[in-house]
């Protein structure tokens, strides 16, 4: 497997496990050509996230909101 795409499961992985331990439920689009990655459902809201890899030892990551 190619290390770019490992790092990018891992991304993804890493956020399920977060949004899930927040409380809120996470949903995976059946394709791969979606413009995100996860849903994520607070309840009253969906939002749809990209998820990006960092390398950051710190795990700091740049939180954005696109349109």
């Amino acid at each position: 497997m190619r290390d770019t795409q490992r790092k990018g499961d891992i991304g993804v992985t890493q956020a399920i496990a977060t949004f899930t331990k927040l409380g809120f439920d996470v949903s995976l689009p059946v394709t791969e050509s979606a413009a995100y990655d996860l849903i994520v459902d607070s309840s009253s809201e969906l939002f749809r996230v990209q998820v990006r890899f960092t390398s950051n030892v710190h795990g700091e990551v740049d939180l954005r909101r696109i349109h």
